[in-house]
């Protein structure tokens, strides 16, 4: 057979349950919108783009809120209830909040104006659905990693009947976890009546969608908001249309685009860079040096090896005074995860994240601030953001309380009272406090192993792997916020900024050094330090160590260019104020024009300094091969730059005009753009001098969960800048380029497009990728050259040349960035999937002598693949089949191991085991593991070791065992102690080849 008619007899067989997903989602989303409609009414979409996510939550969280309090079953019936419920709430309101600002709004009416919006979002969430349905049909392996735990979890919530769920690898106990998202999970599992193999794959694909969905929406209410303006003007379709097709930018940076982990992969195993380069680079597993020769082609397929594009979740790399690699550090962004397929919190809560985005945008936008029934909307939001991953609700939190105050900056024109202050700080603390009241059921029961703060004087990040992580973005931003300095000319806060910014780099080196005097009585803190202090002889020698690590060029870049982030967004938010007649004032349109020598000395000397970061990071001035002057030279570079560009602000703010504008010169969108892009700078500095400390005691949990939602927020702003400075800023100035470079432009792209496409697919990948990054900078360096033709022959003054320059050759940056950004999304793809090859089989059928068709990939049920024992499942689906109530124990074997097979019976059934993986319970559990777990462990070893049953009496009856499992792993572990042979005086229920289940008869 053909891969088409495999692919159409997979989708015929399985199509239903994609499609029943869809459509579950779909009306979920429906209930909730008239909600939205009212809630989010300062969002150009309405949140009819929200909806979905907002739907699956509400209806989420009524189930469980519900089911908390023992007034609602957890079963399909129950989650029925919740969405009728959820939808009985909306409409209410929906008819019964209509505003003072907004008395007449319909959804009848919206719908009318708006229908492209819907249809839009609605093509969005259906294509990236099925898109990864089909990806993860084509990859359905659902074994390794966390997968185990994740599917532990879906069962035993689908087997509980009411909340907190059973935890599935501790029995009588609850799940001490952030668990929201697997509640929804096995919500729609239930509802749609998929086993949870198959709901585990469609989860993948469905949070897939819904980031995508979000994403694109968040992007569409930037750009159109912007351009609302215009659209008052008289074109309000025309211009709707562009910003739903600009808003393609969202889903593209969020959820495509990769980190530049690809490229190295991809020089690497071609022989590009010389050796040194990669000594310098210092990214685990390239650092050892070049391969002997040009690895092959069948080097990114999935069964010649995976690590590649594993690695590059692993770009930041932590080393000791000795250069010994010292952490794991993870670093993981949108795409890897879905390429992993782990549906780990920090998945299940990206779209819930995006979210609360789009929620402090609707807050940023209302000059009146929230009412009441906002407020209590948003604190159930950002409550449930702790229950899906627990660090978001926090984080989240601060940045509504930023989105606040960036609000009465736009509503006061900059002039912010003590009151506006106080006021902020209150609004985050009534919702903290409602978010906690909220979600108080799950709050008392639950343990972390977060336990506080601890300093990290030895581990910052080097500039270059930090490069790697956020490449294709640093660039976008460089260039955002030069185009936001000229826009605010004249009238950016310089002295405010680079106070607030030393005074906040000192606050963090203080907190550094103050919790790690704190720390220091810690014994384990004291051992590291001790540990510290040896590898360069004396306590005061690692001080003087650690002050050098400080000041290393590569290690103070990263702080120095996140810093700089921060001073353009302080700057450009709290504006200097100058005399003027507000009743002038105008947006960015009207601005006053800086002088033109110092303006471009400094536009240019940013421009070489990002060309040369760029040169040196990409291609080759290797540290450990340059002398010690080139190096001197480089950070003489960025550190002069950086200093020339402040001094430069200052004295042009010292020398504008008499007449000026009012501070808050930014639209609302470029405000919260400004914001987004500060926040991801804060959250990619924290972690470089604190981190929470966990049973890990290292840095790693708070870099992936910080750069994670940094990814987020910078790839959101960065779909903005784009827009703003390719879309807008040219016509702000007034340029008019001719018919003949628009048409040519225009032409030159297509082609470009085609060429590339062609070149991916004529062959060999990774040499087709590297010419598809050689067709991106060609065409990169034709337009720039075609920018600097006009020019050239253009009259004097007829062109504004900073706007079309800076434009061009922003589109340099952006093209080759999103370019090298890709390679590990589509490397990754095509070897996940086997450049999606179907396996397939056929079988005699003895009932009816015809030959039966059985496709193995593509599939969605991924359960076979999880630990490979037929026999096992066998069983356990016998079991799980035999047990209807949430009240059983199963005894089954227990190892030390971590990322095995043992505790697949509870994993696969959700009745709860006795021990599952010690080191993940300890996880959870943090500093109470010891006094739950007790003797857990040793004692299955005495159950299943003892001759006789009168043995073990105890054991059964101490933990309330109701079945007893005897399959491979037991027979492996303990066939020869002869201590199996006693369970044969018992009635099995199960029985398959060597697998037995048995039931003990113990009195519930």
């Amino acid at each position: 057979m053909t891969e088409l008619e495999i692919f159409r007899l997979w989708l015929y067989r399985s199509g239903h349950q994609i499609a029943s997903w869809w459509l579950l989602v779909t009306l979920v989303g429906l209930a909730a919108w008239p909600l939205l409609f009212r809630l989010l009414r300062r969002l150009p979409d309405r949140g009819v783009t929200l909806a979905r996510p907002a739907g699956i939550f509400l209806s989420a969280f009524a189930l469980w809120f519900l089911g908390s309090l023992g007034l609602l079953r957890n079963d399909a019936s129950g989650a029925a209830f919740a969405w009728a419920l959820v939808l009985i709430v909306s409409i209410i309101a929906y008819f019964g909040m209509r505003s003072r600002d907004d008395p007449d709004a319909s959804i009848g009416a919206w719908l009318r104006a708006n229908w492209r919006v819907v249809l839009a979002g609605e093509l969005v969430f259906a294509v990236m659905f099925f898109v990864w349905a089909v990806v993860r049909a084509y990859d359905p392996n659902i074994a390794g990693t966390e997968k185990p735990m994740e599917m532990a979890f879906i069962n035993a919530i689908r087997r509980s009947a009411t909340f907190p769920p059973n935890d599935p690898w501790m029995s009588g106990y609850a799940i001490s976890y952030y668990y929201f998202g697997y509640v929804m999970i096995a919500a729609l599992a239930g509802l749609s009546g998929v086993v949870s193999g198959v709901a585990f794959n469609l989860s993948s694909a469905l949070f897939f969608g819904l980031t995508g969905v979000v994403s694109y929406g968040l992007v569409f209410n930037l750009v159109h908001g912007r351009r609302s303006a215009e659209a008052e003007r008289g074109r309000p379709a025309a211009l709707q249309t562009a910003a739903l097709l600009l808003a393609l930018l969202g889903p593209l940076f969020v959820l495509v685009v990769g980190n530049l982990g690809g490229l190295t992969h991809l020089v690497w195993t071609q022989r590009i860079p010389p050796d040194d380069f990669f000594t310098w680079l210092d990214v685990r597993r390239y650092n050892t040096g070049l391969p002997a020769q040009v690895v092959p082609h069948v080097q990114w397929n999935a069964q010649a090896g995976w690590v590649w594009w594993w690695q590059s979740s692993r770009v930041v790399h932590d080393v000791d005074f000795l250069g010994v690699t010292a952490n794991e550090v993870i670093d993981e962004y949108p795409l890897f995860s879905f390429l992993l397929s782990d549906l780990h919190p920090h998945v299940l809560s990206l779209p819930f994240s995006l979210m609360a985005i789009g929620l402090a945008l609707n807050l940023v936008r209302s000059r009146a601030g929230l009412d009441r029934y906002q407020i209590i909307f948003y604190a159930l939001f950002l409550g449930g953001l702790i229950f899906l991953n627990l660090l978001d609700g926090p984080l989240y939190m601060v940045f509504m309380v930023g989105a606040e105050v960036l609000r009465r900056l736009i509503m006061y024109q900059g002039r912010l009272k003590w009151f506006d202050w106080v006021y902020a700080a209150l609004f985050g603390a009534v919702t903290g406090g409602l978010a906690l009241l909220f979600y108080l059921p799950f709050l008392v029961g639950f343990r972390s192993q977060a336990s506080g703060l601890l300093p990290n004087p030895m581990f910052p990040t080097r500039f270059q792997q930090f490069f790697v992580m956020f490449g294709p973005f640093l660039l976008i931003i460089v260039f955002f916020l030069i185009v936001e300095r000229r826009r605010g000319y004249g009238h950016l806060n310089w002295r405010l900024a680079v106070t607030l910014t030393a005074a906040v780099l000192a606050g963090l080196v203080v907190a550094m050094v103050m919790l790690g005097l704190v720390a220091l009585v810690d014994p384990e803190v004291q051992r590291f330090a001790g540990g510290m202090a040896a590898q360069v002889g004396d306590a005061g020698s690692a001080l003087l160590a650690v002050l050098g690590r400080r000041l290393d060029p590569m290690y103070a870049l990263t702080s120095i260019v996140l810093g700089a982030f921060i001073v353009v967004v302080i700057a450009r938010l709290f504006g200097r104020r100058t005399p003027i007649d507000s009743a002038e004032a105008s947006d960015d349109a009207q601005m006053a024009k800086p002088p033109a020598a110092p303006g471009w000395a400094g536009v240019l000397l940013a421009l070489g300094l990002a060309g040369s970061l760029t040169l040196t990071l990409l291609f080759g001035a290797a540290q450990a091969g340059m002398p010690a002057l080139a190096t001197g030279l480089l950070s003489g570079l960025c550190a002069g730059a950086l200093v020339y560009v402040l001094v430069q602000g200052i004295w042009q703010a010292s020398t504008a005009p008499g007449r000026a504008l009012p501070s808050a010169t930014f639209s609302a969108e470029s405000g919260f753009a400004l914001l987004l892009i500060g926040a991801g700078a804060a959250l990619t500095l924290l972690p470089d001098y604190i981190y929470v400390t966990d049973n890990f005691g290292t840095r790693m949990n708070t870099i992936f969960k910080f750069y994670y939602q940094a990814w987020a927020m910078w790839a959101i702003a960065g779909a903005y800048a784009a827009y703003s400075i390719l879309g807008e800023w040219v016509a702000e100035t007034g340029t008019t380029l001719p018919r003949w470079l628009t048409v040519g432009r225009w032409a030159l792209r297509l082609a470009m497009a085609c060429l590339g496409l062609a070149i991916l697919a004529s062959g060999e990948l990774a040499r087709a990728l590297l010419a598809a990054l050689g067709v991106v900078i060609f065409y990169a360096a034709v337009e720039a050259a075609m920018a600097a033709a006009l020019a050239y022959t253009e009259r004097r003054g007829r062109v504004a040349w900073g706007p079309v320059v800076i434009q061009n050759v922003f589109s340099l940056y952006l093209m080759i960035g999103l370019a090298a950004g890709l390679i590990a999304p589509i490397a990754g793809v095509l070897a996940d999937t086997d450049y999606f090859r179907s396996i397939y089989h056929e079988e005699l059928d003895p009932t009816t002598g015809e030959i039966v068709l059985h496709i193995d990939r593509p599939r969605l049920d991924g359960t076979e693949t999880m630990f490979r024992l037929p026999d096992d499942e066998a069983a356990i689906a016998c079991l799980s089949a035999y047990e209807k109530g949430d009240d059983a124990v199963v005894a089954e074997a227990v190892s030390y191991k971590a990322y095995s097979q043992y505790t697949r019976v509870a994993t696969l059934s959700g009745i709860p085991t006795v021990m599952g993986w010690r080191n993940h319970e300890g996880q959870w559990r943090g500093a109470t593991f010891g006094e739950v777990a007790g003797s857990r462990e040793s004692d299955m070893d005495r159950f299943y070791k003892a001759p006789r049953l009168e043995d073990i009496q105890d054991i059964i009856d101490r933990y309330e065992i109701d079945y007893i499992f005897v399959g491979t792993l037991e027979r492996q572990d303990f066939g020869d102690s002869g201590g199996l042979a006693k369970f044969e005086t018992l009635d099995a229920i199960c029985r398959h080849g060597d697998s037995v289940v048995y039931l003990t008869h113990r009195e519930k």
